[in-house]
């Protein structure tokens, strides 16, 4: 049996675990989403199932507050591809109508890759864009400095800097946002996939409460395990630098527990059933169980079997604990 390796992170557990009300949603028709590779290179990718062209989107629940950093590479990791088809990843604020959004979209025209960036501030046009010549992979990046969102983008796998498309105010806009990636209108013969999906940096929401503050701790623990699982994977695994940071996330999760026993010692802790700090507790302790059995297989290993179940046996109680504390609206 093939090993299934998490390196696209949360939106490919999103497909694969059945997950989707834990860690996010997905939109359109017409599409087969799925773990691919090439190689060493673990992906997510997405096709058309028939003939006629294909658009849908993954959305992560994942509230992004500034000061941020969205990070993801995508393009055309097999075959050819069309001219007519656009994929991209986009930042949308939550309960927005008419929607608010800020993204970086790809085409793959005359041999290359066509970056561009857009929001609901450009249309109809685009706020800046790049042409990559003999490029089918770029590495993208949206940030938020709290008055300031800037968008980037470079050739994937170069270790150039990054070309800076466009900064643009957006004081007064909505927030959060939460990341999204997605395609519209590829065709058959498309092999577009999204890999390296990864929050560098994330705020906290103005006046945060105890339970925002313990779901920041939680994502904390979040992308330390994403990352100690990927570090797992590819050409020079690093399992020593993968234990460090499982015992970074968890101190996070310690933290996180430590704040909803604050929250539980108070009126407001009174709650039970499936959401309130009882409940985010119990997905807790839970998480923290399967973390430590992962850790101290690694340690005794130097590998792990299976990384996708194992990040997904402790990662998914924690997106349950984070709904708990947080409902999602």
């Amino acid at each position: 049996m093939k090993r299934v390796v998490p390196v696209v992170l949360l939106a490919l557990l999103v497909l694969a675990t059945g997950c989707v009300t834990s860690l996010g949603k997905k939109g359109g028709s017409n599409l087969r989403w799925s773990q691919k590779r090439v190689g060493n290179d673990h992906y997510l990718g997405v096709q058309v199932r028939g003939r006629a062209p294909g658009s849908g989107f993954i959305l992560l629940k994942r509230n992004l507050w500034p000061p941020f950093r969205w990070e993801v590479t995508y393009g055309v990791y097999g075959g050819e591809a069309s001219s007519t088809g656009t994929f991209g990843s986009e930042l949308d604020a939550v309960g927005s109508s008419p929607l608010q959004f800020y993204g970086i979209s790809a085409q793959y025209v005359s041999g290359g890759l066509n970056v561009f960036a857009a929001s609901h501030l450009s249309a109809p046009g685009t706020h800046g864009s790049k042409f990559y010549p003999g490029v089918r992979k770029v590495d993208v990046a949206i940030e938020h400095d709290g008055s300031k969102l800037r968008y980037y983008s470079r050739p994937h796998g170069t270790g150039a800097s990054y070309d800076l498309l466009a900064e643009i105010d957006v004081t007064g806009q909505m927030l959060p946002v939460r990341p999204t990636v997605g395609v519209f209108h590829i065709e058959k013969q498309d092999r577009i996939g999204f890999d390296h999906f990864r929050v560098a940096e994330n705020g906290m929401p103005p006046a945060p409460s105890a339970e925002d503050e313990a779901v920041a701790k939680i994502f904390q623990a979040v992308d330390a395990q994403v990352d100690a699982f990927d570090g797992v994977d590819g050409e020079t695994p690093n399992p020593t630098a993968a234990v460090a940071l499982l015992a970074d996330s968890r101190e996070s999760l310690d933290a996180a527990l430590a704040k909803v026993d604050e929250i539980l010692a108070g009126a407001s802790g009174k709650r039970s059933g499936k959401t309130g700090p009882a409940a985010a507790k119990k997905f807790l302790l839970k998480a923290r169980k399967k973390l430590l059995s992962a850790k101290k297989k690694l340690e005794r290993s130097g590998k792990v079997k299976n990384p996708a179940r194992g990040l997904k046996k402790i990662i998914v109680p924690e997106f349950d604990a984070a709904l708990a504390l947080k409902p999602d609206k």
